[in-house]
């Protein structure tokens, strides 16, 4: 089963795409690509590990290159989440875009070869488009758009979080 679940910041979707995983077979892997970047960064990856701690998920730091992850043996596999990947991949370190929409597209379908389960959290932020944002910008929140997409198109269920409660789409 694939599922991808979408929706603005804070609004559930880790809770609720974790809650999946832990139903879900073992064993399970979470592959998490937030880097340690700022105070923030480094809290929000403190509160995910808390919400795992005691449970039997493997964690795998990835936040660049998700296509080289190389499972153990299968099972399910949740990734955490696509903006961040895009914002990590997207960019160098002296901010230069590239163009990585198929990278990233190849990357998750090489997971979704190895597991019998996958889920994916994205952020909805297309909502927010604004034209008066700079090139970049503009180039993200479209990337981001067409990833999720063509996920959506791919996946077999899709799940929009608004306010803690997840709206099936798909």
């Amino acid at each position: 089963m694939r599922t991808l679940i979408t929706g603005g910041a804070s609004s559930g979707k880790s809770t609720f795409a974790e809650k999946l995983l832990l139903a879900s077979k073992s064993p399970r892997y979470y592959v998490a690509t937030m880097r340690y970047s700022d105070p923030e960064c480094i809290e929000k990856i403190r509160k995910h590990r808390r919400r795992r701690e005691g449970s039997d998920i493997i964690t795998i730091e990835k936040s660049t290159d998700i296509g080289d992850v190389i499972f153990p043996e299968r099972g399910s596999v949740l990734l955490e989440c696509v903006c961040t990947l895009l914002d990590n991949e997207m960019f160098d370190e002296e901010g230069n875009e590239r163009d990585v929409y198929q990278k990233i597209i190849d990357g998750i379908g090489k997971l979704s070869e190895q597991c019998d389960d996958l889920i994916v959290v994205t952020n909805e932020v297309g909502s927010a488009f604004d034209v008066s944002y700079s090139q970049s910008t503009l180039n993200y929140i479209r990337t981001v758009g067409k990833i999720n997409c063509t996920l959506a198109a791919y996946f077999d269920q899709v799940y929009e979080m608004i306010c803690g409660s997840a709206v099936r789409i798909k």
